[in-house]
């Protein structure tokens, strides 16, 4: 069975420059984050900052050999 590697999830910011900030920190940290918004009615929408990380080392291929 496959375990999960990493971490996923959704931060809700409402303010864009906020957003940009927090995205920005995260991805400078060595998360992915993508923009998403999501219908909370009619005619307006809530807006969240998707982050993931995964595990990212590179094995070390001197030592396999």
């Amino acid at each position: 069975m496959c375990e999960p590697v990493g971490v996923h999830g959704y931060l809700k910011i409402g303010n864009e420059a906020d957003r940009v900030t927090v995205a920005s920190i995260l991805y400078k940290n060595g998360y992915s984050v993508s923009p998403v918004r999501r219908k909370k009615n009619g005619k307006t929408y809530e807006y969240y900052v998707e982050f993931a990380i995964r595990d990212t080392d590179i094995p070390d291929t001197e030592a396999a050999e």
